[in-house]
């Protein structure tokens, strides 16, 4: 999985990290301007390897949030289908998912939760994340889909205020035969 985010704050670049990743092996690589840093996913050695690793999992919920739903397993993430429900922000309404980590289980953001809101094609519209499962704390769109191999993602993601916007580009996805 090749891709680079993007992050504007306010109208202004906040970050830009590319990422080559390999998930078989774990195998990773984060690119920030002329800097390459190489590490194992999951098992960072040194103070830079940890950052590095918990940026490509920031990264990766806002490339393909429904992975993690494949990725992680109770009891440390449950997912709740909770039907319909008014969109978090503008008009409509779509299938709510929540996805609630628990507080025991680890990892660098133990006890988060995503409430995911799905259209009827089955494509995530919009998500809200509330910071160690409680008020709302984030916001965003998911928009302009494209196919990266098997996968279908959202490359733009907006707060309804302006405030933020986060995107995903160059994305390639290499399928290899078992």
């Amino acid at each position: 999985i090749h891709f680079t985010f993007i992050v504007d704050k306010g109208g202004a670049e906040a970050a830009r990290r590319s990422w080559i990743w390999e998930p078989s092996t774990g195998a990773a690589t984060r690119i920030v301007g002329d800097e390459k840093l190489a590490f194992t996913f999951g098992a960072p050695k040194t103070e830079a390897e940890k950052k590095a690793d918990s940026q490509l999992i920031n990264d990766l919920f806002w490339l393909a949030p429904p992975l993690q739903l494949q990725w992680s397993t109770p009891p440390a993430l449950t997912v709740t289908e909770e039907g319909a429900a008014a969109l978090p922000f503008g008009e409509g309404e779509a299938k709510k998912v929540v996805m609630a980590y628990a507080p025991s289980a680890g990892g660098y953001t133990p006890g988060d939760a995503y409430d995911l809101y799905v259209d009827a094609e089955g494509h995530l519209v919009a998500w809200t994340y509330r910071k160690g499962g409680g008020e709302p704390t984030l916001s965003t769109s998911f928009e302009r889909y494209v196919d990266a191999g098997p996968l279908h993602i959202a490359t733009d993601h907006r707060a309804p205020d302006g405030s933020l916007r986060v995107q995903t580009t160059d994305v390639k996805v290499e399928t290899r035969a078992p």
